[in-house]
């Protein structure tokens, strides 16, 4: 059984771009949906009520402080629109608890990741992972990748995907001032 524990609309537009409020371009009306299903994974959908064409999906578990991230998939259409980094911003913010995130790298960002290894020599798994949209989306949540999670060229096997462990980035509490009082 599914419960649904949360849904909301947003807009966007078809070319590329991905807005939640105002757009002078054609506007897509969104239904955002979250469910949690007898599985343990959370699962958002974003489809087009007029349509119904599935424009963004994203799966996940929470366990303590860590989230696995199972997959995350969103429509050519809309791939380079910030759908990604909104969905885990919001996953973010309806877990604070989470500091740790694992997740399968495929897709574009794994074909990026692997293009770069392989065309840049003696480029490092780090420099490779920053140049793909998981890293991106991640580093713009206050994630940061680690390092030692990222596999060298030769230990991803063709065709597959790898997993990447990252961490929130520690937060530096600013230095409290003593102000004078306020004249009266």
């Amino acid at each position: 059984k599914e419960v649904i524990i949360g849904q909301g609309t947003f807009h966007a537009t078809r070319k590329n771009k991905f807005l939640f409020f105002f757009t002078r371009d054609e506007v897509v009306e969104g239904v955002q949906t979250i469910k949690y299903n007898q599985n343990g994974l959370f699962v958002i959908e974003i489809t087009d009520p007029k349509t119904g064409e599935i424009i963004a999906s994203h799966d996940y578990s929470i366990a303590g402080n860590e989230m696995k991230i199972g997959s995350t998939s969103v429509s050519s259409a809309y791939q380079g629109a910030g759908v990604n980094n909104r969905i885990f911003a919001q996953t973010i913010d309806l877990h604070p608890e989470v500091t740790r995130v694992e997740s399968l790298i495929t897709g574009t960002s794994r074909d990026l990741y692997v293009d770069y290894l392989r065309n840049n020599p003696g480029a490092t798994p780090l420099d490779a992972i920053k140049q793909t949209p998981a890293y991106k989306v991640r580093e713009s949540a206050g994630f940061e990748v680690d390092a030692e999670s990222l596999p060298a060229l030769d230990e991803i096997k063709e065709g597959e995907g790898f997993v990447v462990v990252s961490r929130k980035k520690p937060v530096e509490e600013l230095k409290s001032i003593e102000l004078p009082p306020c004249p009266v």
